[in-house]
């Protein structure tokens, strides 16, 4: 029997694609299927390729194709990309634009287009809607349309799996060699999302009352190369600054992976590194103000999310992505409430074997 084509339309960052890989996988174990595709960039390709390796993805680059064109041009050349493919079924990832996902669909030329409620959904043959459930669980919704049942069908969170002694990465190597506690802290967020952040000095004085109460501390900043200046400001604040290593930009993805999955603790604002540590089973404090980690946050038994609990939060939503832009709601997380859960969530997994990441 010739095997299933499907298209996942995906042009969301890392996080939202992490988010989207247990319905590939689901379907994959399910059924003879060959996939293609369309993704933000190669970073959001890496990713998948990491954490379903035992696929074979034809990838669209949708920043390849808008880089060369005008966006009225380059979204004809995404179209013509698809239709060459001729998939069978294209799927569209949960909480991105209607008009956008539908019209690319229906253009596209394809049978069966599952989409999503909303402006021009009608071009859809298959419409879904949001239900306020937890990311992952909405996109979960499209087996359905696969006839896969999800009653009986018990979903995992992807797990990044490596049988390797050691990076390609020549100072990571030599950081996860020594005997100290690794600690990983993202503290930044896409340009967009900046009102995500918890501020830079509450990060210096979280990283001064690390190193000053314990020994043999050693705090790796994370993040991309557009982050490595927001990673330096953080550490001219740090009193050892001997103790701290600014990696931003310096790891490619199977490297941040790897790295993560070795680190004692990750740290992170709501972004997409989160959901990278989540993926490598790292123990997760999650900080947020403006996003609900309910419907965003990573699923692990090894996460803690803190807010300050305002009545205002959370905030965001589609029409209100940069919140009240002045985000008190993450300035009000305490440096020390965050020093408490750190310590508290190092005891309890000390403490447990139950740490599997189950949705």
């Amino acid at each position: 029997m010739k095997p299933l084509h499907i298209h996942y339309f995906m042009p969301q960052g890392i996080g939202d694609v992490i988010m989207t890989i247990p319905v590939i996988k689901k379907i994959a174990e399910k059924k003879t299927v060959n996939f293609s595709i369309s993704v933000k960039s190669e970073t959001e390709a890496a990713v998948i390729r990491e954490l379903c390796p035992e696929l074979k993805i034809v990838f669209i680059i949708l920043q390849d194709i808008f880089k060369k064109s005008s966006t009225f041009i380059a979204f004809f050349v995404l179209v013509k990309r698809i239709r060459k493919l001729s998939p069978d079924i294209i799927l569209t990832q949960f909480n991105i634009s209607a008009v956008k996902s539908s019209l690319t669909s229906f253009l596209s030329g394809v049978k069966v287009r599952v989409g999503w409620e909303g402006p021009f959904s009608f071009l859809n043959t298959v419409t879904l809607r949001p239900s306020g459930q937890h990311k992952i669980a909405e996109n979960m919704k499209s087996l359905e349309i696969l006839d896969i049942d999800l009653k009986n069908t018990r979903i995992t969170y992807p797990l990044f799996q490596s049988d390797r002694d050691n990076s390609s990465n020549v100072q990571i190597d030599t950081i996860l060699k020594s005997n100290l506690t690794k600690i990983a802290i993202s503290p930044g967020s896409q340009e967009f999302d900046i009102h995500k952040r918890w501020p830079k000095s509450n990060f210096s004085k979280l990283i001064n009352e690390f190193l000053a109460n314990h020994e043999n501390i050693l705090v790796c900043l994370i993040g991309n190369e557009r982050e490595k200046q927001l990673c330096e400001e953080i550490i001219k604040n740090v009193d050892q600054k001997n103790n701290v290593i600014n990696l931003a930009g310096k790891t490619s993805i199977p490297e941040l992976l790897y790295f993560l999955s070795k680190v004692n603790l990750t740290i992170t604002n709501c972004n997409g590194i989160s959901h990278i540590a989540c993926a490598a089973n790292s123990p997760i404090i999650g900080l947020y103000g403006p996003t609900d980690y309910n419907l965003t946050g990573p699923i692990s038994k090894k996460f803690v999310p803190i807010t300050a609990g305002l009545d205002c939060s959370p905030c965001y939503r589609r029409d209100y992505r940069t919140g009240c832009e002045n985000p008190f709601c993450m300035e009000r997380i305490q440096v020390e409430e965050v020093y408490i859960k750190v310590n508290d969530l190092i005891k309890r997994l000390k403490n447990s074997s139950d740490i599997s990441m189950t949705l």
